[in-house]
């Protein structure tokens, strides 16, 4: 895959996140942030293996957040008004903590997990008021829970 797409599919799998990445809000704050952000998940762990993206944001901080997961790594991309930084960590799941649990039965209710990933910890949504994602969270309990 050539850089400009691999960059493409990178930015579509955080605005796939989080309505943040693709808002003029974000645009206002961090005027380049989608582009560091996508640029960095190509950097470190390439955009054609990731399995998942869960981010947070808090614009009035100015802080957003991403962790970008492979089968083997963790990203963990920040954009805070001090500056833009990340993190790769290879993905050492300590735990995984939840109040429910995946429909197996009956009806549909949201599902939420904690993972405490080597020194990073993410919640699932890590931000409350994102459902982008819920359809998938179970499996991404599945994927984490199978690296424990």
């Amino acid at each position: 895959m050539d850089i400009e797409t691999s960059w493409r599919q990178a930015a579509d799998l955080l605005i796939a996140s989080h309505d943040v990445w693709d808002s003029d809000e974000l645009r206002a704050v961090f005027p380049d942030g989608l582009e560091r952000a996508a640029s960095a998940v190509v950097a470190t762990v390439g955009s054609d293996q990731v399995t998942w993206v869960e981010t947070r944001a808090d614009l009035s901080s100015p802080k957003v957040e991403a962790a970008v997961f492979t089968p083997e790594h963790v990203s963990h991309l920040m954009l805070t008004a001090e500056g833009f930084g990340f993190e790769v960590r290879r993905l050492a799941v300590e735990s995984l903590r939840a109040t429910s649990v995946p429909v197996v039965h009956g009806e549909a209710t949201p599902f939420r997990f904690t993972a405490r990933l080597d020194a990073l910890e993410v919640s699932f949504p890590w931000d409350p008021a994102n459902l982008k994602q819920d359809d998938g969270i179970a499996g991404q309990f599945a994927r984490l829970r199978a690296a424990l």
